[in-house]
């Protein structure tokens, strides 16, 4: 078994993320299942309190 398990093609996933102190998470997923590979990336801020 691979340590994390790869997510399974054609399969919708999500993340979610807990923590009892502010956090910023960054994103990326690339898209390989073609060719034309599609790279998508995010980046959160932190919103002041």
């Amino acid at each position: 078994m691979k340590h994390p398990a790869p997510v399974p093609r054609d399969t919708g996933y999500s993340s979610v993320f807990t923590s009892d102190v502010p956090i910023v998470v960054q994103h990326t997923r690339l898209d390989s299942r073609q060719a034309e590979n599609a790279l998508l990336s995010t980046m959160a801020f932190p919103v002041p309190s």
